[in-house]
């Protein structure tokens, strides 16, 4: 799947979440107030008398079905932002197959910002800035051009089966049964993430993060 495709299932879930729990938020509500429908506006409760047992009973249930209203609507407004915000990153993702493209695009747009600066008046500190943009965009995009340039892996070590995705941008571990406790410590110490996708323990794709895979592999015993 192509990452623009990734990023469009990405806010499709987090909208689809939103909406049921927006969902569940108004049926609780709704449910909460015909517990209580029977109730005079102001009634208070009537001790002593044979309707005392009820009031409170749905008192209670009004107060637990309306704070369950509130928690969920919290809950749709959290899912709300995780996808506006999915929707207006515009910052490129090392996982997009056509990274490099809009880096080498966004570097050469940074120098050209950069050169004509300096032909306007400007404060110190903005070509301080760009200067610095520039050098990290030259730094991902070597770092891309490496990754570019790996052969794919796919080898057994101990009983471990490491595996380098240049498709998924990914470093991969499949153990054929649950690591020790150990073992997940260190995998998640070294930046190694449970994928329930795809199986396995994984991290980005990096020369580093191959050695590291090696080095698990081969401790585990």
């Amino acid at each position: 799947m192509k990452y623009e495709d990734k990023k469009q299932a990405r806010i499709s879930k987090y909208q689809n979440r939103a909406q049921k729990a927006t969902e569940a938020s108004e049926s609780s509500s709704k449910t909460a107030h015909e517990i209580i429908s029977h109730i005079p506006m102001g009634q208070p409760i009537l001790v002593g008398h044979h309707s005392e047992a009820r009031h409170r009973r749905d008192l209670k249930r009004f107060e637990n079905n309306m704070r369950k209203s509130i928690n969920l609507q919290e809950k749709a407004e959290y899912y709300k932002q995780k996808a506006k915000s999915a929707e207006i990153n515009t910052s490129i993702s090392s996982d997009d197959e056509n990274a490099l493209t809009k880096l080498k695009a966004k570097l050469e747009n940074t120098i050209e910002t950069k050169n004509k600066l300096k032909k306007l008046p400007h404060e110190p500190y903005q070509l301080t800035n760009l200067g610095q943009q520039i050098r990290q965009i030259k730094k991902r995009i070597e770092v891309l051009e490496k990754v570019s340039d790996m052969k794919e892996i796919d080898e057994q070590i101990n009983g471990i089966r490491l595996v380098v995705d240049k498709e998924l941008n990914r470093v991969q571990l499949f153990f054929n049964d649950i690591p020790a406790t150990e073992t997940r410590t260190k995998l998640k110490g070294m930046g190694f993430k449970w994928s329930h996708t795809n199986g396995c323990w994984q991290r980005m794709i990096s020369q580093y993060a191959i050695q590291l895979a090696r080095s698990i592999a081969q401790e585990t015993i």
